[in-house]
């Protein structure tokens, strides 16, 4: 790059103006080193992919729309399907777990709170 020497005793203006000149050549040098060829040639690699015109647009969203349709309805049936298989087999389970008598809670037995007419007409 440019190696820049100024004097201690030069007044503003002048340092300002080789400030100016300075900037001037290194933006130029930057200009000149980012048109080079190897720079042009990484460049025009990146633009390889088109974009797809309006008519393949369309085209390439109904076929994501039809295959999401496809799988989401084939998801669904089969959520349902062993939503029911399961559903149905806990059930019965656990009604012929009660129907057999085996079942027996784990909370202690004590009579229900008896219902006092004081407290009933305190809420009114």
């Amino acid at each position: 790059m440019l190696e820049m020497k100024y004097g201690d005793n030069g007044d503003p203006l002048t340092l300002a103006n080789k400030n100016r000149v300075a900037s001037k050549k290194i933006f130029e040098q930057l200009q000149q080193s980012t048109r080079s060829p190897a720079h042009i040639a990484q460049a025009d690699g990146h633009m390889l992919h088109r974009q797809p015109s309006g008519a393949q647009k369309r085209i390439r969203q109904r076929q994501e729309q039809k295959w999401l349709k496809a799988i989401s309805a084939n998801v669904n049936t089969c959520d349902i399907e062993r939503n029911r298989a399961q559903s149905g087999s806990e059930n019965n389970a656990y009604r012929s777990l009660i129907d057999s008598g085996g079942y027996k809670s784990i909370l202690p037995e004590e009579p229900p709170f008896p219902a006092t007419s004081a407290s009933i007409t305190s809420l009114s």
